[in-house]
């Protein structure tokens, strides 16, 4: 399929109505007639949850499950899968429950959580295996932070071979682990994800693997996560004396299209005096923000090839990079991490939009650790406002300066603290220059 498949936070109800079919589906229910759309959102809803789960720096991941059984809700395996303490939320209460066990199904991305006090009525589950395309569907969850949210659609396909029942019903991030339910409120999936770029190509698990699961914790086959204890960490190898390893981050955004050659050529320049033993591991960002990293390898031609395979952006969002320089600095001196980085390597236009929070965070981060943070920073090109007569349009172009201007100061400021230096080119003869400068840097200081 073209496309990239997005793991989503979201709930879904689906209802059958396909006039040959109702007397079939009527029939299953004994005399019992379809629910209206009305009546669905009544029964499903009251036993829908908002999932949260903090996941460090500031940041919390938020999905969509509901109740399967007395203090048990289903989810996505993806929407816990952060190290934090998670909590859930009756939709439309005020009141967290803690969770106090996890029992995931990494197989099929399902997750059981208990939680201490929660009381509400669990959703009956079907083993969906009299559903058919054209069946009218419906979606509830917690879309974009938005709790209780309905929508309808029809399944759209039955990809049974995959493990996954398509559906329209909308749905957006934050609607990942709830419920897809029939014409009579029963549970026939649990809402996963979406294929980007599509239209309305979404996708839940049915519950036969939810059931199993569920099993599976009530006679004690099923592990907590919580209690599990973490596998022992790699030794971290062993160099030759004077060898570097460093993390290249590359800000492929929009911003950068047409410097982006100049980029790649500092890339390449800073792998190609590469020692014998050094090393690096490449990082750069897909449509969206997700990071990309590369595999570490001390292989010139393949750290090469890595290089070359990226291309810019269509968007332009760099708070990606920020989250990348922080993740890798705190990884970096930490003993029992596998790739001990000597020193970040960003190569950027800016960061636009940070917040002052994140930049000092970063401060303070690098001041601690003293990971040496190189940057070259690629400034935009000064605009000439001569052919402007918008007042506004000005003003706000000078604001846009203004925080190009924060940002080089602020990376000044890290890189400096850190140990390492910033760059910022305004000749193409100098990029080669910078790169020497900065990896005869690096065997300097690794050789003391």
């Amino acid at each position: 399929m073209i496309g990239i498949l997005i793991r989503l936070s979201l709930v879904i109800f689906v209802l059958t109505t396909m006039p040959a079919q109702a007397q079939r589906k009527q029939s299953s229910q004994g005399n019992q007639a379809p629910l209206t759309a009305r009546q669905v959102a009544a029964r499903v809803l009251p036993s829908v949850v908002l999932v949260e789960t903090p996941c460090g720096r500031g940041r919390t991941m938020f999905g969509s499950g509901f109740v399967v059984a007395q203090g048990m809700v289903a989810t996505n395996r993806h929407t816990v899968e952060c190290d934090g303490e998670s909590y859930v939320t009756l939709v439309g209460q005020d009141k967290k429950f803690r969770v106090v066990a996890k029992y995931l199904d990494a197989a099929h991305d399902l997750a059981i959580l208990k939680e201490e006090g929660l009381n509400a009525t669990a959703l009956p589950l079907s083993d969906a295996q009299n559903l058919s395309i054209g069946d009218k569907v419906y979606a509830a969850g917690n879309p974009r932070g938005l709790e209780g949210t309905f929508s309808d659609g029809i399944i759209s396909g039955l990809r049974y071979s995959a493990g996954r029942i398509q559906f329209t019903a909308a749905i957006s991030p934050g609607s990942s682990g709830g419920p897809v339910v029939d014409e009579y409120g029963r549970v026939i999936g649990v809402t996963v994800s979406y294929l980007e770029g599509g239209q309305n190509l979404n996708f839940a698990v049915p519950t036969a693997f939810l059931k199993t699961l569920i099993a599976d914790v009530q006679s004690g086959k099923a592990n907590d996560a919580r209690a599990v204890k973490a596998p022992t960490p790699l030794p971290v190898p062993t160099r030759r004396a004077g060898a570097i390893s460093y993390t290249l981050i590359v800000d492929n955004s929009s911003t950068l299209k047409e410097q982006f050659i100049f980029v790649k050529r500092v890339a390449r320049a800073l792998i190609e005096q590469n020692g014998a033993d050094d090393g690096a591991r490449v990082v750069f960002f897909t449509p969206g923000g997700a990071r990309r990293p590369a595999r570490f390898a001390t292989d010139r031609g393949a750290l090469l090839e890595s290089v070359e395979s990226i291309e810019a952006r269509s968007d332009g969002w760099t708070q990606p990079v920020i989250d990348a320089l922080v993740d890798t600095i705190q990884k970096a001196a930490h003993p029992a991490n596998s790739f001990n980085t000597d020193a970040v390597i960003v190569l950027t236009h800016g960061m636009d939009g940070v917040s002052e929070a994140t930049w000092e965070q970063l401060r303070s981060l690098a001041r601690e650790r003293k990971v040496p943070v190189y940057c070259v920073l690629f400034a935009p090109d000064q605009r000439d406002l001569s052919g402007y007569d918008t007042g506004r349009l000005i003003a706000e172009i000078d604001k846009w300066r203004e925080r190009m201007k924060t940002s080089e100061q602020m990376l000044r400021a890290i890189t400096q603290e850190s140990g390492g230096q910033l760059f910022v080119p305004d000749s193409e003869g100098q990029l080669d220059v910078f790169a020497n400068e900065i990896m005869r840097d690096l065997h300097k200081t690794r050789s003391r």
